[in-house]
């Protein structure tokens, strides 16, 4: 027996918001169950568990993060500037999607054992707009012809995900991330050697 995805997608949208709120320890099928106005049981159609529900919610919000990163980025632009856009766009939704802020850092993998086995596969499916743009500098010529896309991105997002952990918190000032992502582009485009 399926469920209606409109009903689907209200669970998913209110379990986001209970384990933003609460954290995933705190919030209970229960809490989530009375927010989408369904009965407990009809979650269990959705999800086998918390544990898989949470990470349906996650996959969720980074498939729509992505999404939203990449729209805002000019495809006109040659792909070394859409990185750019594409890291400080990331930077700036950040606080939009807690979960994904909380993912980055680390918070699940030793609270939910079950999405610990699932992180390489999140893992890739954040890689996807730094992908898109790879694939597009490679073909406008902007970056080398045989890079290996896959090992790029991934720096990539390491690169990015250390500049949130240790420079992203309450006190953060949003120009000097901002401008710290710019060096580091910067750096990883034109290096540190002095021009010849």
């Amino acid at each position: 027996m399926g469920i209606d995805k409109n009903k689907k997608d209200c669970i998913l949208v209110e379990a986001a918001q209970k384990f933003a709120k609460w954290g995933f320890k705190k919030t209970s099928m229960d809490e989530i169950a009375k927010a989408a106005g369904v009965a407990k049981g009809t979650l269990y159609l959705v999800s086998k568990s918390k544990d898989e529900l949470f990470y349906q919610v996650l996959t969720r919000q980074i498939r729509r993060w992505d999404l939203e990163v990449l729209e805002d980025v000019d495809p006109a632009l040659p792909a070394d500037q859409q990185l750019l856009q594409a890291s400080q766009r990331t930077i700036e939704t950040m606080d939009k999607y807690p979960l994904i802020k909380d993912f980055f850092f680390g918070k699940y993998s030793s609270l939910i054992p079950s999405v610990k086995n699932k992180i390489p596969e999140l893992r890739r499916l954040s890689l996807g707009p730094i992908r898109e743009i790879l694939q597009t500098g490679i073909r406008q010529g902007t970056f080398k012809g045989d890079l290996n896309v896959e090992q790029v991105a991934n720096i990539l997002l390491d690169l990015m995900t250390s500049t949130f952990l240790f420079h992203m918190n309450e006190h953060t000032n949003m120009d000097d991330l901002r401008d710290r992502e710019k060096t580091a582009f910067d750096l990883i485009f034109n290096g540190i050697r002095a021009k010849a």
